[in-house]
């Protein structure tokens, strides 16, 4: 979901899901899935994937020997308990390391589509921020 159809996600029953947003709608979301009883972690100090990888296993409370790569991401991510948020600080990332971020971002959009109901949101940064640097999500 893009930020042009956010209006759902601030009215609506939030099921989970990969959402690209503003760093403005990010915190209004992270807001609405608290209050609806949803476990939120921010996941931000990074902008490469060992860094990425460090960061979101720190957050998310993910074992010491969890690896640093995408299967492993994958493994981790089948044992995130039912209705946790992530809200990722994604624009440096994107911006760093684009190939690999996209990769992640795949593995991170199967995962909100399983059950239990987890929710990512990437937040690109200030309106227009991203495809100030040719990102298009």
């Amino acid at each position: 979901m893009s930020s042009d159809d956010i209006s759902p996600l601030l009215v609506e029953p939030i099921t989970g899901g990969l959402y690209d947003l503003p760093d403005s709608f990010s915190l209004k979301v992270a807001d609405r899935l608290t209050t609806a009883g949803w476990t939120v972690r921010q996941v931000d100090g990074f902008d490469e994937r060992i860094g990425f990888y460090r960061q979101f296993a720190h957050r998310l409370g993910f074992p010491d020997y969890s690896g640093h790569n995408l299967d492993a991401l994958w493994d981790s991510l089948r044992d995130v308990p039912a209705m946790t948020a992530v809200i990722i600080d994604w624009l440096p990332f994107a911006v760093e390391d684009r190939d690999y971020a996209a990769r992640v971002r795949k593995v991170l959009a199967e995962r909100t589509a399983m059950e239990p109901p987890f929710a990512v949101i990437l937040d690109i940064g200030g309106v227009g921020e991203a495809a100030d640097h040719g990102l298009h999500f």
